[in-house]
């Protein structure tokens, strides 16, 4: 599955799930944090070209029509690929050094069938700056800041973070991105749990994720909803769009 073509039935999805593609200029963004990748996608109307990076324009034929779709996909941003990175921070060898755990949070994570023993390197008092700067080395050499002028929707790790932080209940919610980054300064701030080892790294990943990826403008805020059928059969409703007849505007 080519990348671009993920985000594009993502997209399409999630505005078949809303009742947007009648008009492509009432459109939604979306936001897709999955374990290996993120994309964001958005329409971009062809008066709207040239404000963007041309290597991030995307072509596709829907319904009939050639439209252009502003598209970063990072197969190397998802959630489980960065609390992978964020454990060989400070070094690449056994135990590792993370400094998003305290000095006594010792436990042990296994992913993609690669076991890590892991230490906390940052002390109690420390532990969100340290860990709110290494995140951010992390991102800022691998994004690209873009203007999103459409309501944003963020879904699958960004709505699990956001549900078990309490931030929302089971149904979408707006929310502010300093909602996260108000829950990571809590987290870090209670018992550190090893059965949740990573609930205060997932907190500052997306907060700083959202803060060095998009200028909001006047209003830094999102909208997190679950989408079971983005896993089930987004790539077949996709699929299925590009080759449907053009939708009437009335």
């Amino acid at each position: 599955m080519n990348e671009s073509r993920e985000g594009l039935y993502a997209w399409l999805t999630v505005n078949f799930m809303n009742n947007t593609l009648k008009n492509f200029n009432n459109t939604i963004a979306v936001l897709d944090l999955r374990d290996s990748s993120l994309q964001i996608i958005f329409y971009l109307p062809p008066e709207n070209l040239q404000n963007y990076e041309a290597k991030f324009v995307k072509q596709f034929t829907i319904m009939g029509i050639e439209r252009h779709f502003y598209n970063q996909s990072h197969l190397d941003f998802g959630l489980m690929e960065m609390r992978k990175k964020i454990l060989t921070f400070n070094n690449r060898m056994s135990p590792y050094s993370s400094p998003c755990h305290c000095t006594a949070d010792n436990f042990s994570y296994t992913y993609f069938f690669e076991n890590y023993n892991i230490i906390g390197s940052s002390p109690k008092d420390d532990i969100y700056k340290l860990c709110l700067s290494a995140v951010q080395s992390l991102i800022a050499e691998n994004v690209n800041k873009v203007t999103i002028k459409q309501p944003i929707m963020a879904i699958s790790f960004f709505h699990e973070t956001a549900l078990e932080a309490k931030l929302i209940r089971n149904t979408g919610k707006r929310i502010t991105i300093e909602k996260f980054n108000n829950a990571a300064k809590r987290c870090f701030r209670k018992e550190f749990r090893v059965y949740k080892p990573f609930k205060c790294f997932d907190l500052v990943y997306i907060y700083v994720l959202l803060s060095q990826l998009i200028d909001f403008g006047d209003n830094p805020s999102i909208t997190v909803k679950k989408y079971d059928i983005i896993s089930d059969i987004s790539w077949a409703l996709g699929a299925d769009y590009l080759k449907l007849p053009i939708i009437d505007n009335d």
